[in-house]
């Protein structure tokens, strides 16, 4: 398994924390664990001068499922501690 994140978001060992919690929880066959975090930008001008700045960190676990010839897929944007939970009980819903 090979993790890397955003020096500004999670570490390492969180990151490996939060895949390993999907898959611990998934119930499905197979499962397909996709985490990704990084920082996103945003410069606002008005009159040839930047009015607003924004900067903040995203969030995206996504999971997908795999029950015989059947798939489900699920996705949050949210970090906390039940992002992996959320994910599954979405990605069961739908399959």
């Amino acid at each position: 398994m090979i993790v890397t994140t955003s020096p500004a978001s999670l570490s390492e060992d969180q990151a490996l924390s939060v895949v390993e919690k999907a898959v611990k929880l998934s119930k499905a066959e197979e499962v397909f664990v996709s985490l990704s975090t990084g920082e996103e930008s945003l410069s606002r001008f008005s009159e040839n001068q930047i009015s607003q700045n924004i900067s903040k960190t995203v969030f995206n676990l996504s999971i997908t499922s795999y029950f015989g010839n059947k798939s489900a897929s699920a996705a949050v944007t949210e970090f906390d501690e039940d992002a992996p939970y959320k994910t599954i009980t979405k990605n069961l819903l739908t399959s």
